[in-house]
């Protein structure tokens, strides 16, 4: 059975399944919410005893080049790791207005990826491909995460952070950073980029008097500008 609706509906599903002792392919993401991460955990001990097979939708597992690499990680040519880095960067991910007639409901399961009880969010269902494979690398899962995330440029009515960092700790202490954003027009700069810059702040420094016009002013309600992902010149 296959399993790839959006992922709020996995846990019903594959608790469905397992009874009928079907053997399941199940895309990532496996649940929404810890109870449904409890409930995929449930049914896949079930699956076990049953002697199914159950299989995820992480597909770099199943890469030959990446499956070398990670064979001689593990058999030490990079010698103990320490520290883990991944990251995510790409554009906005997009919303399909709601059409004439359509219920809510049906608006906010055909734009799953944007609202939080369907699919998580960005972080999850996109991100969750790296951090398998530095899991992977490792060969072992974090016991403890701490990060933060924001909403800073998006503007679509919907649920969705368009930045996330991440660390996560493994067992033996060895840190995993993660990182991700979906923002338009962002880009990665390099040093020599940002020091051959000729962007000034504050153009004119030197004429300033007490009665000089600020190099940033508020607008009506008071409020001074705020530096927008891929929007403000940076460079």
């Amino acid at each position: 059975m296959i399993l790839a609706t959006p992922p709020a509906f996995r846990p019903l599903h594959f608790e469905y399944a397992v009874p009928q002792g079907r053997h399941v392919f199940m895309e990532k993401s496996f649940a929404v919410d810890a109870p449904g991460v409890r409930r995929v955990l449930r049914a896949g001990e079930q699956a076990q005893r049953k002697g199914l097979k159950v299989a995820g939708g992480l597909m770099w597992r199943h890469d030959p080049a990446r499956e070398e690499v990670i064979r001689r990680i593990h058999d030490g040519a990079l010698g103990e790791l320490i520290l883990l880095r991944t990251y995510r960067m790409h554009g906005a991910v997009g919303l399909i207005p709601k059409p004439p007639g359509s219920s809510e409901l049906a608006h906010q399961i055909r734009n799953y990826n944007n609202f939080t009880w369907v699919n998580g969010s960005f972080f999850l269902d996109w991100l969750i491909h790296n951090i398998d494979v530095c899991c992977w690398t490792k060969n072992a899962l974090p016991v403890s995460a701490q990060g933060h995330g924001g909403r800073q440029t998006r503007s679509e009515p919907d649920q969705m952070f368009d930045h996330y960092a991440v660390e996560y700790t493994f067992p033996d202490g060895t840190r995993l950073l993660a990182q991700g954003r979906h923002v338009n027009k962002c880009h990665d700069i390099t040093w020599n980029d940002a020091l051959a810059s000729d962007l000034e702040l504050a153009p004119g420094l030197d004429r300033l008097t007490w009665n000089s016009k600020p190099p940033v002013e508020p607008n009506a309600q008071g409020h001074y500008p705020v530096a927008m992902p891929g929007q403000t010149r940076v460079l």
